[in-house]
């Protein structure tokens, strides 16, 4: 199986917290443009019996357009006109890569009703991106891997599993406004678990 999408998203009018009358008064108005275009490629494919691999790939360019906010200097206090046109957006990466694995191994009979030993590894790569409209807060490339042991049958099934393996230190995601504070969202360290479940 392989596909791949194309698509291109353009926002006019975008609304943002800007001054309207000074020193301290901010209202939410239409701030100006922006827009986002990218590919995304996915397959996935089983090479040979009981291995299956699936990858995905997402590139991304992003730009603001025309965007500008009124804000205050730091220092003076006095309006000032923040012009963020041709910054990327907050929060979005210009790379995500994903792969996986998955190796089931039958075990008993038909009488077992399919059961199987499961080993599924993951590794994602996402690549930097900044957090904020005015490009202050910088989360640069990172990897994540996760894996999973289990057993599985058409009823039942027991996982262990790991998230984070490597114990990677991340933001998750930021607030898009630096102007006045900066706030994010940092991601679970490595987290180990037991998942159970029963059908019926």
């Amino acid at each position: 199986y392989a596909a791949a999408t194309g698509f291109l998203i353009a926002w006019t009018a975008l609304q943002f917290f800007t001054l309207v009358a000074p020193p301290f008064t901010f209202a939410r108005e239409n701030v100006g443009a922006a827009r986002s275009q990218g590919i995304e490629l996915e397959v996935a494919a089983v090479p040979v019996e009981r291995l299956r691999l699936d990858a995905t790939l997402s590139l991304t360019d992003t730009e603001y357009d025309g965007f500008v906010l009124q804000r205050l200097d730091p220092d003076t206090f006095q309006p000032i006109s923040d012009d963020i046109s041709g910054n990327r957006l907050a929060n979005a990466p210009g790379r995500t890569a994903f792969f996986g694995a998955e190796w089931r191994q039958p075990v008993g009979g038909p009488i077992d009703g399919g059961a199987a030993l499961v080993l599924r590894g993951e590794v994602r790569n996402v690549g930097g991106f900044f957090t904020d409209i005015q490009t202050d807060l910088r989360q640069d490339a990172y990897t994540v891997i996760n894996a999973r042991l289990g057993f599985e049958t058409q009823r039942a099934s027991a996982f262990f599993w790991i998230q984070n393996l490597t114990d990677a230190r991340y933001l998750i995601y930021g607030a898009p406004d630096t102007s006045f504070t900066r706030r994010s969202v940092i991601a679970p360290p490595r987290t180990l678990g037991v998942t159970l479940r029963l059908r019926r």
